[in-house]
């Protein structure tokens, strides 16, 4: 049986949509999720996702355990890895962009 972390591919896609706002500012200078849309899709998918695993009735019909402490270690990474690389790349090209103009 093949198992998908719906909680991690969910959390990256987030992340993703924060992080990639702005090709060339910050995500800590600006609001990651302009959109009052974007806040509530996010909001409606984590509620979603919470019920299902911590509603007992809910979780026995989708045959879904409750994640242990490892899994949501897993989850945390997935969420905060994208936002440090993207950053990191965002920072690095703001610096070579810098040099070229000086020149």
């Amino acid at each position: 049986m093949v198992v998908v972390d719906m909680r991690g591919i969910t959390a990256m896609s987030m992340a993703t949509s924060a992080v990639l706002g702005s090709v060339a500012e910050c995500v800590l200078r600006r609001s990651p999720c302009p959109s009052p849309f974007l806040w509530a899709a996010i909001a409606l998918v984590t509620g979603l996702q919470l019920l299902a695993i911590y509603l007992t009735p809910l979780a026995s019909v989708l045959q879904i355990v409750q994640p242990a402490a490892t899994d949501w270690i897993v989850v945390a990474i997935s969420i905060i890895a994208p936002v440090i690389i993207v950053e990191t790349a965002k920072m690095f090209a703001r610096r070579i962009n810098n040099r070229y103009r000086r020149k």
